[in-house]
């Protein structure tokens, strides 16, 4: 780069915010036709009230923002990808720095972010803790730091690597006065080694301490001058040699997976040390599906049955069923009835008829009692066939002992008694029963039916909620301010988010299906490595969506709503429910979501014991849903990093 090339151009720029709505023009504008050169090796300063345009100049810098108009150059790069964004450091308002992790993974992964090498990582970040004052707090969770101690780590992570040029947005707010004569001596070191700092601040002190000043005012540049006690500081360092701008090498396709095992290595950094949602993720699905198969796999219902002056027979077959049996008055089973303490009456209208009663609020429980009564009636029936069979054979062999005694040996009755044979089956075509199970058995209960479709929308609903609020947390902690400004491009931060909690899902869906199958008992006939393939399958496509819902949400609240919007119809629609007699617009918006592929897998593989094979197609659908959720959510976060 050439000395005369300025680091940092603005030409004619200006910033809107808003739109305009039928309600009239809400655009805002924050920068007006604003003209700046900043010279290499200088310490300029950005000096102006809260709300005169600092921050989107420094946005507008580091590429996070586009002008509405004009262009800013960098490193003579247009913005707002500049190829040397490595050979830049920046430091935000807000200390935008990971809270759930510590203050050398902090360094650690924003070093590899900017493009370190481990063999200097390691001393570097040795030096900036040292040059922090955080030595003894390198291995603190960030979260616990006082606010002085996160701006000083915050200020490290812009310094670590070494870069040429140093943005930095009130660097020095909320620091104790040694710490800030400390930094600013630092400041003026770098300065004088060839780099140049950009620095906000809304201090006189500290502009007074600067090369030049660049004044705002309303979004407008009012003044760019040297300040009195900085007019003999020299016009140009000599002792500096830029870094060279970055090519997309082999050693640079290398850095682009280093980014995104870094990112992933963080985000596991951070569940690890983040207990709450580690129970979410864990514990929580684990929790509900067992208290659903004890809910779902109890024993059936025992239906409460009032009798009044039922058949003897009829009585005792009811008596051996698996209900609740009150035989009593015909007053009092009224009452039981109107009470809702019982779910039916049972009475004899007339000699044949037997007139049932039932409460019905609870269909469940009308079916229950109907179910009931009517295994109840078949078992008299054969008790009455039986009893008739043994009549007819007691009355045959009194007329043959009649027979006999008066002497009649043969004849025409003798002979028709002979021949008569009384066979149950003229009158009780079945008499026993017999079922055998192509799958499962018959201590298969409705939970088990059920089972891989609750498995499927725990993993899918869980892992979304905790990726769907990951963005979304980003930009609420300010830590995406700093990603943008690094030179991961928006395809590598989704795909480390996309890796670390795709690790999470496996280790999720390993120790799920262990408890599930091993201690809850849930049926499986399938080979375990296949479902265990299957929900982490799923929860990839939950990864990818959480992400695309994230970055079109504005807030967690937001994420809530798109969550109901996004997930509620599918858990509805994927199995929950026998869609058959469903509109059939209804059973094609089914097809339209992953989970239920995933599920009809499940229930082939854990069910029907299906191989590979059998849920091919499925898998592949599900792999193709997450294509596309990663490919939508790329191109939304690409939009957004470049609208603002």
């Amino acid at each position: 780069m050439e000395h005369h090339q300025p680091m940092i151009a603005f030409s004619d720029v200006s910033m809107r915010f808003g739109r305009k709505t039928p309600m009239g023009d809400e655009r805002k504008t924050v920068l007006d036709h604003v003209d700046l050169d900043v010279p290499a090796g200088r310490i300029v300063c950005l000096l102006g009230p809260s709300g005169c345009g600092k921050t989107t100049m420094v946005n507008l810098i580091m590429g996070i923002l586009v002008p509405t108009s004009g262009s800013v150059r960098v490193l003579g790069e247009q913005a707002p990808y500049p190829t040397a964004r490595r050979r830049i450091g920046f430091m935000p308002q807000d200390t935008a720095l990971y809270e759930d992790v510590t203050a050398e993974e902090n360094l650690r992964f924003f070093g590899t972010l900017n493009g370190m090498r481990k063999t200097e990582l390691a001393p570097a970040i040795d030096d900036m803790l040292a040059f922090t004052r955080l030595e003894d707090d390198r291995r603190r969770l960030a979260g616990a730091f006082s606010g002085g101690m996160k701006r000083r780590l915050s200020l490290g992570v812009a310094l670590l690597h070494r870069p040429d040029l140093l943005v930095l947005d009130e660097p020095t707010v909320g620091l104790d006065p040694e710490h800030r004569r400390r930094i600013w001596e630092h400041f003026r070191e770098l300065a004088a080694g060839g780099a140049t700092l950009l620095v906000t601040t809304h201090i006189m002190d500290e502009a007074l301490q600067c090369d030049e000043v660049a004044m705002l005012r309303d979004g407008r540049l009012i003044a760019y001058d040297t300040p009195a006690p900085c007019s003999s500081a020299p016009a140009q360092p000599t002792s500096r040699t830029p870094s060279s701008p970055w090519r997309p090498t082999a050693r640079g396709r290398r850095r682009i997976m280093r980014n995104a095992l870094a990112i992933a290595r963080r985000v596991l950094s951070q569940f690890a040390h983040d207990k709450r949602t580690l129970a979410l993720l864990f514990v929580a699905p684990v929790v509900v599906l067992w208290l659903l198969s004890v809910l779902l796999g109890a024993d059936a219902y025992e239906p409460r049955l009032a009798t009044v002056d039922l058949p003897a027979s009829f009585q005792t077959a009811l008596n051996e069923q698996d209900a609740r049996i009150t035989d009593t008055s015909q007053a009092e089973a009224e009452r039981l009835l109107r009470a809702n303490e019982a779910d039916a009456v049972l009475r004899m209208r007339d000699d044949t008829t037997l007139e049932i009663w039932a409460e019905g609020s609870d269909s469940t429980k009308t079916a229950a009692a109907a179910n009931v009564v009517a295994k109840a009636l078949s078992e008299a029936q054969k008790d009455a066939a039986d009893e008739m069979k043994a009549d007819v054979e007691e009355r045959k062999t009194a007329i043959e002992d009649v027979l006999v005694a008066q002497g009649v040996k043969g004849g025409p009755l003798a002979d028709e008694l002979d021949s008569f044979d009384f066979d149950m089956a003229d009158y009780l075509p079945v008499q026993d029963m017999e079922t055998t199970y192509l799958h499962g058995t018959e201590d298969w209960k409705m939970f088990d039916f059920y089972g891989p479709v609750f498995i499927g929308i725990f993993v899918f609903v869980f892992v979304f909620l905790t990726s769907g609020m990951s963005l979304v947390n980003e930009r609420g902690a300010g830590t995406m301010t700093r990603f943008l400004a690094t030179p991961v491009k928006p395809v590598q931060i989704l795909g480390g988010y996309t890796l670390g909690f795709g690790l999470l899902a496996l280790v999720q869906a390993a120790v799920i299906l262990f408890i599930a199958l091993t201690f809850i008992g849930f049926p499986n006939e399938g080979a375990v490595w296949l479902v265990t393939l299957l929900v982490v399958s799923m929860a990839l496509a939950s990864v990818t969506l959480g992400l695309l819902v994230s970055g079109l949400a504005k807030s967690g609240f937001q994420v809530i709503q798109l969550m109901l919007l996004f997930v509620v119809p599918q858990i509805l629609l994927s199995g929950l429910f026998d869609l058959s007699s469903a509109p059939e617009w209804m059973q094609v918006l089914g097809q339209c979501f992953p989970i239920t592929y995933g599920v009809d897998a499940l229930r082939a593989v854990m069910l029907r014991g299906a191989d590979f094979a059998s849920v091919g197609i499925d898998l592949a659908v599900i792999w193709g849903f997450i294509a596309l959720f990663f490919a939508l959510a790329a191109l939304k976060f690409r939009k957004k990093r470049v609208r603002g």
